[in-house]
């Protein structure tokens, strides 16, 4: 996980280039990325980088848009020109429930000239305020239209015969069954975690306090029905409480997307770092390309010895089971209590892990 709401903010500064391009010509080029939305005008916001400056930063999200030529058009101008200017084929996700090893899978996947993979668009966060409120006010096509505009621009590739993936924010699970069922061609491999495994991360990140769980629930769930529909009081709970309602609430939408199985295909993290040279295979297989075995292996390896997240620092893999083992002496009674409560609250985690995935083929299955 990034951070839980990413969109383009209305007040943030950005730098206008010299010879602003048409909607056609930003449109055509895909270095032109379809990067943030703001809700309130329904305006698309455009950053022209290269395939460098996307593989430079984690998550695009904390890209410094002083540096790049930026430009916003109306959605509805957007989708006037769209059709006639733009491919229709399926798009490709990777969706997560936060602290699963979403990034390190997105960069072993990458492969030049066949594979880029987004990471973190903001414009695919934010998004269940926005679909929330068309909803309710009765607006599901303008809904569908600006999904539509999204869909399509996100997933142009860089490069003939080549695919763009995306790696949305845990926060984009609101949305995506809206994306993957605009086109049938659509697919999504969906990494997951279980619960204790999910508390771990938790634990890792302590100093934080209640905040980045707070937020991510009320990113996921912007009305509070989930938390009022099991008579929650949020406010009341502990950090690690709260963690629990967002896996909850992350696997009931999980379940929400059974019917997609034709589309999605899953696999726990800790299968995938036990054959993470089998996953990248079956995943570039699953997204409908192929690399050669040894340009794979060796982007496998280069990617499991350094930080997912700080790509310039060298990651030992034994370390994550040392930080695993760690949190589970320090937290572990906090972590015991804590699943206790939300079996009392949600019933047993187990169960709920496998309602939530098995409509989804295994991808090493």
């Amino acid at each position: 996980m990034h951070s839980t709401d990413d969109s383009f903010v209305t007040a943030r500064p950005y730098r206008v280039p010299e010879m602003p391009p048409s909607l056609d010509e930003v449109i055509e080029q895909p270095d032109w990325i379809c990067f943030g939305l703001d809700r309130d005008r329904l305006l698309l916001h455009f950053a022209r980088m290269d395939e460098a400056a996307i593989e430079a930063m984690v998550f695009l999200g904390q890209l410094n848009l002083h540096s790049f030529a930026s430009i916003d058009f109306p959605v509805e101008e957007v989708l006037e020109r769209l059709p006639a200017a733009t491919h229709a084929e399926g798009s490709r996700f990777i969706l997560h429930t936060a602290f699963c090893c979403s990034t390190l899978l997105a960069r072993c996947v990458d492969y030049p000239g066949k594979a880029r993979t987004l990471r973190e668009l903001p414009v695919l966060s934010g998004l269940a305020p926005l679909r929330l409120k068309l909803l309710t006010e009765g607006k599901p096509e303008l809904w569908n239209s600006i999904v539509l505009a999204i869909d399509r621009l996100a997933s142009r590739p860089f490069a003939l015969g080549s695919v763009t993936l995306n790696k949305p924010s845990n926060v984009f699970l609101p949305a995506a069954r809206d994306f993957l069922g605009r086109n049938s061609e659509s697919r999504a491999l969906v990494i997951h975690s279980d619960l204790p495994g999910f508390l771990v991360s938790c634990a890792k990140k302590q100093s934080a306090g209640v905040d980045p769980w707070l937020a991510m629930l009320v990113a996921l769930d912007p009305d509070g029905s989930y938390a009022a529909g099991h008579s929650l009081d949020v406010a009341r709970l502990a950090p690690m409480e709260i963690a629990c309602v967002v896996w909850n609430l992350e696997m009931q939408l999980l379940r929400g997307m059974e019917g997609l199985s034709a589309q999605v295909t899953g696999i726990d993290a800790p299968a995938f770092l036990a054959a993470p040279l089998e996953t990248v295979h079956r995943a570039q297989a699953w997204f409908g390309y192929d690399v050669p075995e040894a340009g794979r292996a060796a982007t496998v390896d280069r990617e499991l010895r350094r930080h997912a997240k700080q790509p310039d620092a060298a990651f030992d893999p034994a370390r994550r089971e040392s930080e695993k083992c760690l949190a589970e002496r320090l937290f572990g009674a906090e972590m015991e209590k804590t699943l206790k409560w939300n079996r009392r609250r949600f019933g047993d985690w187990r169960e709920v892990c496998r309602s939530a995935v098995e409509s989804f083929p295994p991808l090493l299955g």
